[in-house]
């Protein structure tokens, strides 16, 4: 459901990222995700969005929190539109932040690739279970 853009902000635990997080974050594998509900992925947050902002206001894989952020870009409500699609992560505080416009379900994503790996080895562990009963 679209809404009016707006800034979300949610914190992460460094116990669930599998690896470093500081280079987990300047390689953009820690992020705000959404639900998409066409495909039942976790995808970028900003990827659900109705529109873009503006030309040279978006921001991708922001290495800062979102107030220094904000700050530096004098982000109000008046103007927050023109930044919608912009996103980042704050190493210091565990936060992730997007700029959106749709009402979801949001989530910290912490590289994916090692979540995909420890889900492709469960299934393997559990196929190897079915087996040894069988056998």
């Amino acid at each position: 459901m679209q809404t009016d853009p707006f800034a979300l902000q949610l914190r992460y635990s460094t116990a669930t990222l599998g690896g470093n997080e500081s280079q987990l974050a300047a390689e953009g594998r820690i992020y705000l995700a959404w639900l998409n509900p066409s495909n039942g992925l976790w995808q970028n947050s900003t990827t659900g969005d109705f529109g873009a902002g503006l030309p040279g206001d978006v921001y991708l894989d922001v290495q800062s929190s979102w107030a220094t952020f904000a700050s530096e870009h004098d982000i109000t409500d008046a103007n927050i539109g023109n930044f919608l699609g912009s996103y980042g992560v704050d190493v210091y505080d565990h936060d992730v932040w997007a700029v959106v416009n749709h009402n979801s379900q949001f989530a910290v994503v912490p590289e994916p690739s090692g979540l995909v790996l420890a889900a492709c080895g469960a299934l393997a562990l559990c196929g190897a279970a079915i087996h040894r009963r069988r056998a």
